[in-house]
């Protein structure tokens, strides 16, 4: 499965996981300015820890479940599809709109399985990890438009989902998150997804998601950047020792 062309989803999700939990065990650390990416996560750390009146090695591991969730929903085959089809031929007209919708979903749940009393700000993070191109509705109006979601697609994210009881600190109930993804989907999954959109919006803690994005965005771009061809960063000039 692909995160991009060329590149590999749960490698990319492995990677931005690593990057969030420590930097020096990333694949490619070489070119990493590892002090200036710890340096900008642990401040985030301490600030949503000051906020949301949590551990700061809870929330960190929360962020880095954040950061390995946030492009899961390109699991899903209508994804797939897009990126196998035109990746060879059509790059530069590649739209996955709506990933961070299924994304945002299966976090509904792991968050739920780990306990994480304040999960919104953590969930409004990863909805929103491309707000800078995109909102929230045109995001939801490539979902209902575009996506029908599947048991079998379940069945890949749950696969997915298996690497991260291997990579994280807390262990991962992967059978109690299958079950309820697989009633959402029974019971019409897109109401399901806007279901849990109104209780972000009405959450008072999901302002602090753009902390959560702030942080996705940066590991997301740099692992980008190393592996995807064309990739241009906006944001984390500052955190590579070969951009000047």
């Amino acid at each position: 499965m692909l995160a991009w062309c060329g590149h590999d989803l749960t490698q990319h999700l492995r990677n931005t996981y690593t990057l969030v939990v420590d930097p020096s065990n990333y694949e490619y650390r070489n070119r990493v300015n590892l002090d200036s990416l710890k340096r900008e996560i642990d401040t985030v750390v301490s600030r949503l820890s000051r906020i949301l009146g949590m551990d700061g090695e809870f929330v960190k591991e929360a962020l880095a479940v954040s950061a390995y969730l946030h492009d899961i929903g390109k699991a899903i085959r209508y994804y797939q599809g897009v990126l196998q089809n035109k990746c060879s031929k059509d790059e530069e007209r590649i739209s996955l709109k709506g990933h961070e919708l299924v994304s945002m979903w299966v976090a509904y749940h792991v968050f739920n399985a780990l306990n994480v009393k304040l999960k919104e700000p953590f969930l409004a993070g990863i909805a929103l990890h491309h707000s800078a191109r995109r909102s929230l509705d045109e995001a939801y109006i490539g979902l209902m438009k575009n996506l029908t979601i599947t048991h079998s697609d379940v069945d890949n994210i749950i696969a997915i989902l298996k690497e991260l009881n291997r990579l994280g600190k807390a262990w991962l109930d992967i059978d109690y998150i299958a079950a309820w993804l697989h009633q959402d989907i029974d019971q019409i999954v897109k109401l399901k997804i806007n279901d849990y959109i109104r209780e972000l919006v009405n959450s008072g803690v999901s302002k602090y998601g753009e902390l959560v994005t702030y942080v996705i965005s940066i590991v997301d771009d740099v692992d980008s950047y190393i592996n995807r061809k064309g990739f241009t960063p906006v944001i984390i000039r500052k955190f590579f020792v070969s951009i000047s």
